[in-house]
């Protein structure tokens, strides 16, 4: 029982150490997530001043601008917004495709997913029960050609 009880000992103080380096490891991936967010914070924040003053200055020199430059201004936010609609629309198409090609997937049977493996058993039943029909058809086209050659036999005596 003591070997036992020092084996199980040591054991635990093994898994003790891990935890802590485990622990250790995520109190410091913490330390720099949170480094992390409040640079993003502040970068969010410079960007959004600078933004703030480049519209500020665009709108006073907006009056000195000639019909061109404001048809220009105008043709280039159409033509962000049209980006950015199309790429929305090609997120959407790839979503679209990729639900598309897991349904063939499955349609096909493929056995990685829980609903591939049920279409996969209905088709093999499907197919069993379908010969059993063919099977049955065969037997009852056999049986009344036999009824027919015994009623002959029978309507010749």
């Amino acid at each position: 029982w003591d070997r036992h009880i020092l084996t199980n000992r040591h054991a635990l103080l093994e898994v003790e150490g891990d935890l802590k380096a485990v622990v250790a490891g995520q109190d410091a991936l913490e330390r720099k997530l949170f480094l992390l967010e409040t640079h993003q914070k502040e970068i969010h924040d410079a960007l959004s001043s600078i933004e703030i003053e480049a519209e500020r200055m665009c709108a006073s020199e907006r009056s000195l601008m000639d019909n061109d430059t404001v048809d220009r201004d105008r043709l280039y936010t159409r033509a962000e917004a049209i980006s950015s609609a199309l790429m929305s629309l090609g997120t959407e198409l790839q979503s679209a495709v990729a639900n598309i090609n897991d349904l063939n997937a499955a349609a096909v049977g493929d056995t990685s997913s829980p609903v591939g493996a049920v279409v996969r058993i209905l088709n093999n039943q499907l197919q069993a029960l379908t010969q059993i029909d063919t099977r049955a058809s065969d037997l009852n086209a056999e049986l009344e050609r036999i009824a027919a050659g015994a009623r002959q036999q029978t309507s010749g005596y």
